[in-house]
């Protein structure tokens, strides 16, 4: 994302990256009283954020470290837990149920020759699915009639016929609309309600995650009914699940806000163990074989990954973790690599403790380029790797210990 605004023009300094969940949470704790959600922003509280959006669900349980006139400033209590169960998966069921019902063929000739009469459908689907309420019986969805006419055209019968054989009056052709009945509509919400749920549920297992104060709903998905009602029956232990209005903005809004107060956000749980790739001294009793190599007459051990930051450690805005590197250049073999610049590699796993940077799971997340100090490395390099955590994204830089240059780079922390 960071290449892409540089490549549109954004000067780096200029963007800092928000992090959904937490932009939400910004943005409902600003909210005016008389909305009642605001008043959950107390000391010691913990909140939980549940973002509904439209690919994904993303959720958060922050902790309230202090008020500061109108800024309430908290930090993460668990790592993100989110899934791909957002609004359009309803509108994918919905699409398997008409590939089911006319024909996976036949749907998809339609989208070929007709792809705005399918849009105009789906968006009627899109305007139901949010309104959906309980007091309704029937549900009607817009039926293209060039539709219609291809499956008649196919079958030799009019979709209605079908319809009265696989659903009796369930669902029936009314004018240009399906008609359901509301099980059956509702039906489409069933798996990704159940995702949600088990998410929630999973999220309310962590420690220090139990019973929060509140749970906020955002997102666009948390317009509809059957969700947020889905949602309170599954935690009634949870006494106060409320959403905003326009919680469809809250993100956007919440983003603008933390744009002029990144430090709002005052601790992150890492999501992912982050570290470094390094050669260290040759430990038989830790290291295998295969990885050794010889430098400068000692063995030495290849891929290892220094671990900077923990899976699931609270990490605190503006703190560091510095390790020390050496490297001998003294051998005749390796004076060439004197001239060359060496890359510091940054790599993450959702491991705890892995060993190299080969284990699998392991990513390269980034990499920087230290180029020699003076055109020239000393026989004998030393060094410090230092990682800060900044807003959502860690700061890596290089110290060299004889001339004290740095060099610096950014990797996402999210």
């Amino acid at each position: 994302m960071r290449e892409a605004s540089e490549r549109a023009g954004i000067e780096n300094s200029q963007m800092i990256l928000a992090y959904e969940p937490e932009a939400a949470a910004l943005y409902c704790s600003l909210l005016p009283a008389d909305q009642g959600i605001a008043k959950f922003f107390q000391e010691n509280r913990k909140i939980m954020i549940v973002d509904l959006g439209g690919g994904t669900v993303d959720i958060t349980v922050v902790k309230v470290i202090k008020k500061i006139d109108k800024l309430t400033y908290f930090e993460h209590v668990h790592k993100v837990e989110g899934g791909a169960w957002g609004g359009y998966h309803v509108n994918t069921q919905y699409e398997r149920f008409l590939e089911d019902l006319f024909g996976k063929e036949i749907i998809e000739e339609f989208k070929r020759s007709n792809m705005s009469n399918f849009i105009e459908m789906m968006n009627d689907f899109e305007v139901e699915k949010k309104t959906l309420s309980d007091e309704l019986k029937k549900v009607g969805i817009k039926i293209s009639g060039e539709l219609r006419s291809q499956y008649q055209l196919k079958h030799g019968k009019d979709i209605k016929k079908t319809l009265e054989e696989k659903f009796n009056d369930q669902i029936k052709v009314i004018g240009d609309k399906l008609k359901f009945d509301v099980e059956i509509f509702r039906s489409f919400f069933n798996e990704c309600i159940q995702h949600i749920v088990n998410l929630i549920g999973k999220t309310c297992g962590f420690k220090g995650c139990e019973y929060p104060s509140a749970m906020i709903l955002v997102g666009g998905f948390s317009d509809s009914n059957v969700v947020r009602k889905a949602i309170k029956g599954a935690f009634p232990a949870i006494k106060t699940v409320v959403s905003p209005v326009g919680a469809v903005l809250s993100v956007l809004k919440g983003s603008v806000v933390f744009g002029h107060e990144p430090t709002i956000v005052t601790g992150r749980v890492c999501c992912k163990t982050i570290g470094v790739a390094l050669h260290r001294p040759y430990n038989p009793a830790i290291h295998v074989q295969e990885k050794t190599f010889k430098l400068g007459g000692k063995i030495r051990v290849d891929d290892c990954f220094e671990k900077m930051f923990t899976v699931n450690e609270v990490v605190h805005l503006g703190q560091m973790k510095t390790i020390e590197v050496h490297d001998l250049l003294t051998d005749s073999q390796v004076q060439s690599r004197r001239k060359q610049p060496k890359s510091i590699e940054v790599y993450a796993t959702q491991s705890d403790d892995p060993k190299y940077i080969t284990d699998p799971g392991c990513v390269l997340l980034g990499r920087i380029t230290v180029n020699p100090p003076g055109g020239n490395w000393p026989e004998v390099v030393e060094g410090y790797i230092e990682m800060k955590p900044g807003g959502t994204e860690i700061t890596v830089r290089y110290r060299d210990k004889q001339t004290g240059l740095i060099t610096e780079g950014q990797i996402d922390f999210i």
